[in-house]
């Protein structure tokens, strides 16, 4: 079973695919969303007078709907006799991802018996068979895992997560390998003591014992195991319990539609990077799909990395309105290339982005930015490209998204890759005349024709920390200020004397430039009016936009 359209108060529609990845700023409402998503699949209340503020409607599909009546029908659990005979399905979850309690998961007998002979349309609008289908997986409840439980009948529901992976061998073994491979120590559940259930890790696995062996004896040497070797999973760290959880979550044989809330929380990077693609790789089995909300960008590397189909959904204010901005993933190279790196996706996570050549361009803008006076209470991200030919793939993917972006380029460009600005003009608002820049590049394909055998740079006397020369600015340096104002309308800015170290032009410290450079040019107040001005200009064409 799946979600076919999903219908949002504000009257957009949204097809979900076999992953969908929302991200965006905070206070966008990305896990509002996603809760309401799960309260819609089972008509969970989230509370009594909550009112839905994005979620108006959902359509579902199924693919084999005899597969699901017999999973739902495997599930039930009866209980009592006659007039008191009551009936459960086992598989169903609360709001915290855990197993409903029994009365949560009861169904009706009439309901039940419905079941068998229910056509597909009246099985999928009935909440009480969508709702074992979903499991939420709350990012509040990451690291609530019980250690201890005492044992559930096997003829009644289990309404913790041990007992049910006391049921579930094979999951419970999957998730096992997952934690011995990711963290080095073995998942372990204890039954010893007979009437309790006990859950957490160590090194060594517990000792094996015959079924012959006297059940005092093995109580006995399992405790004593226990004392040296065992660590319950609530005292085991939180990145081991988080990433419990998550694998109890996707893992879950009956639900299809799993829906997770920041997955990435307490995990270090490359556990991020491993889970994202765990992620990736579950969400496109069978009739798996998957919604997960995320803010961090190894987690969204590891995504990417496995190239799945996917749906982006990016949450954003605009005007004081939230709103919702959807991009359809298709395996782009660009996007799932070895060079892709998570500063290159940070800019998703950010209402701007200015795109500057590299690291050593992003450390200095980023910390002058402060000293701004319009650009400092904006929500920027400055993501270094590592050339200009990568700046357009940062151009292509803001504007996938709908993100307001500025690209910041050393002088060098216009007389070297002019091709590359008139690409990003292109992306950013599409085929452009650039008179400026046509009649600059005529100029200087004249002056390379006059002496072919010299280099641009020699040919116009450039200079890294002073821009062209003289000369150069005595014939040409009107047509270059208005090529300069001609692209900054489209979001392009050139650094007006050559590169980043033309900033402070004076300052030999160039290894160490974005540490030493911001204290330096704030003791020069006529250095520093050049830097927060130009930083300014682009918040003023963030504001036209």
């Amino acid at each position: 079973m799946r979600i076919k359209k999903l219908s949002t108060n504000s009257g957009k529609e949204f097809v979900p695919g076999k992953l969908t990845i929302i991200i965006g700023a905070n206070d966008t409402g990305k896990s509002t969303f996603l809760r309401e998503v799960y309260s819609r699949i089972g008509d969970v209340k989230i509370n009594p007078t909550y009112r839905f503020r994005w979620v108006k409607d959902l359509e579902f599909s199924v693919q084999d709907i005899h597969t699901c009546k017999k999973l739902l029908l495997d599930s039930v659990m009866e209980q009592g006799e006659g007039q008191n005979r009551k009936f459960y399905l086992s598989s169903h979850r609360n709001l915290k991802g855990d197993p409903a309690k029994a009365q949560e998961s009861e169904i009706s007998k009439e309901d039940l018996a419905k079941l068998d002979n229910m056509d597909e349309g009246s099985f999928l609008s009935t909440a009480a068979f969508r709702k074992p289908f979903s499991i939420y997986a709350s990012c509040e409840d990451r690291l609530t895992v019980t250690s201890h439980h005492g044992l559930t009948n096997y003829n009644s529901p289990a309404t913790d997560i041990i007992n049910l992976l006391h049921r579930s061998p094979l999951v419970f073994e999957e998730i096992r390998k997952a934690i011995r491979t990711r963290f080095g120590y073995s998942l372990v559940l204890l039954n010893h003591m007979g009437i309790g259930l006990e859950l957490g890790v160590a090194v060594d696995d517990p000792p094996i014992f015959s079924d012959s062996e006297s059940k005092t004896k093995v109580y006995k040497e399992i405790e004593d195991w226990k004392s040296s070797s065992f660590t319950t999973i609530q005292e085991a760290g939180h990145g081991l319990r988080a990433m419990f959880r998550i694998l109890e979550t996707l893992l879950n044989e009956t639900s299809y539609i799993k829906l997770i809330d920041e997955p990435e929380m307490h995990l270090y990077p490359a556990q991020k990077i491993w889970l994202g693609g765990m992620i990736a790789s579950h969400s496109q089995r069978d009739e798996n799909q998957t919604i997960v909300v995320t803010h961090d960008t190894h987690l969204l590397q590891g995504i990417l990395d496995k190239r799945p189909e996917a749906k982006v959904l990016r949450f954003a204010k605009e005007n004081g309105e939230r709103v919702i901005f959807e991009w359809e993933l298709k395996r782009k190279a660009f996007v799932a290339s070895n060079t892709l790196r998570a500063d290159f996706l940070s800019g998703l996570f950010h209402d701007y982005i200015i795109a500057v050549e590299g690291e050593t361009d992003r450390l200095f803008y980023q910390e002058m930015q402060s000293d701004t006076v319009k650009l400092k209470d904006l929500d920027v991200a400055f993501v270094p490209c590592r050339g200009e030919g990568a700046a357009i793939n940062v151009v292509e993917l803001s504007k996938a998204m709908n993100q307001k972006i500025a690209v910041v380029f050393d002088l060098d460009v216009v007389f070297e890759k002019p091709e590359v600005i008139k690409r990003i003009v292109s992306l950013t608002v599409g085929q452009r005349d650039l008179p400026c820049l046509s009649k600059f590049m005529d100029e200087i394909e004249k002056l390379k024709t006059e002496s072919p055998s010299m280099k641009w740079k020699a040919l116009v006397g450039y200079s890294p920390r002073t821009g062209p020369d003289s000369q150069f600015r005595g014939n040409h340096g009107e047509l270059l200020y208005s090529v300069m104002e001609e692209l900054k309308k489209y979001g392009v800015f050139l650094v007006d004397n050559g590169t980043l170290e033309s900033w402070a032009p004076d300052l030999e410290d160039k290894v160490r430039f974005p540490e030493t450079a911001p204290e330096y040019l704030r003791n020069k107040p006529d250095l520093k009016l050049k830097v927060v001005s130009f930083l300014d200009n682009i918040s003023d064409f963030f504001m036209k936009e």
